[in-house]
């Protein structure tokens, strides 16, 4: 977080010694392409690829120092999670109880679990590139805030479907680092790594056995490593710069001579 804070402070600073022509707004809209490790008390969790494209949007503003050298923050807002077959699973049997069920079980039987959450985030990066000519390379960070939760668990052939806004199933503040290239034409390829477990290892819920309510931290054992490459496609509004006036353009051509 301190070393957020530090970059965060340098940006601001940055952006007061540009000119204001060196700075301007871009929007983008991204497809994701999520992965995950996932371990329950150091046993490996089957993880299948999560696709998404809705929804995901970034207001982002650029500065740039000269046509190679730039940084970049913004606000985005995403879908992120993860899709496992586990072997068990607490899930919401309804509002105020958590029921368990397994694989193989003769009742309660689990066959698939997606779990996501919608975030907003502050990107802040450095670019290297040719900005003239569309493209440049990028690196950075972000801090990103849980604000709505969802699961869907198959149990029984049945859809069984929980939301809840502003819990903490899913870590609430999550770190990541990231780096890409943007292309010409609008093109952005990002590679995203995720710091922290995206489910809430300190999270506790009430389950409920038969007649038995006990207390228990779900995701206690569990070790959940988000990453993702994503697509996105970018439009600015910077500013193409004049070409200088060619104040002697006699040189670059042959003037007729009369005979």
């Amino acid at each position: 977080m301190k070393t957020f804070t530090i970059f965060l402070i340098t940006f601001l600073i940055a952006t007061n010694v540009v000119k204001s022509q060196d700075i301007y707004r871009a929007s983008s809209l991204e497809m994701i392409f999520s992965f995950a490790n996932v371990n329950d008390n150091n046993t490996r969790i089957p993880v299948g690829m999560r696709y998404t494209a809705f929804f995901h949007t970034q207001q982002t503003i650029h500065v740039d120092f000269n046509n190679s050298f730039g940084v970049f923050t913004g606000l985005g807002i995403r879908n992120i999670g993860i899709n496992t077959t586990p072997d068990s699973v607490y899930f919401h049997g309804d509002k105020t109880y958590y029921k368990r069920a397994s694989v193989g079980a003769s009742v309660n039987q689990l066959t698939n679990v997606k779990q996501r959450t919608y975030t907003v985030g502050l990107p802040i990066a450095l670019k290297i590139g040719n900005f003239d000519n569309g493209w440049y390379l990028f690196a950075g960070g972000e801090y990103e805030y849980s604000f709505h939760y969802k699961e869907k668990v198959w149990i029984d052939g049945k859809k069984k479907k929980y939301r809840e806004w502003f819990g903490n199933e899913v870590t609430q503040f999550l770190p990541s680092v990231f780096a890409g290239v943007k292309l010409r034409r609008g093109i952005m390829v990002n590679f995203k790594w995720y710091l922290q477990n995206f489910m809430n290892t300190k999270h506790k819920a009430d389950l409920i056995e038969g007649n038995t309510i006990m207390q228990i931290k779900p995701y206690e054992n569990l070790s959940s490593q988000l990453f993702y490459v994503s697509v996105a496609f970018t439009i600015d509004n910077r500013k193409p710069k004049a070409k200088p006036i060619d104040t002697n353009p006699s040189t670059k051509t042959n003037p007729k001579i009369d005979m």
